[in-house]
């Protein structure tokens, strides 16, 4: 109880008023400065993760952006018409497409 005391008037104010308090106002007032600093403790903390959140956030939303761009990217590639089978009626039309594809396939 002496060490209590002893830290009680190490925190209290230097002036006139703070040594005329009794002890149930010394108590009350050991409260009071309990919760304010676990206020400003809570306050504290609270500011420094949302500070820290901020740059993930704005992570989160661009990388939200580029799914939706990648998504619709691929929804387009799955949704192109295919391309219509040309129907090769004679030997010198075939004879022609296999010349080109062959003249293709050499670059690759």
């Amino acid at each position: 109880a002496k060490a209590a005391a002893a830290k009680m008037t190490a925190t209290a104010p230097k002036n006139s008023s703070a040594a005329a308090l009794s002890r149930g106002q010394r108590k009350r007032q050991a409260k009071k400065d309990k919760y304010l600093q676990k206020q400003k403790f809570i306050t504290m903390t609270t500011s420094t993760l949302q500070k820290q959140q901020q740059p993930t956030k704005r992570m989160d939303d661009l990388n939200s952006i580029r799914e939706a761009l990648l998504g619709t990217i691929h929804e387009n590639e799955e949704y192109h018409e295919p391309q219509s089978k040309t129907v090769i009626k004679s030997n010198k039309a075939k004879q022609y497409l296999i010349a080109k594809e062959m003249t293709q396939f050499q670059f690759i």
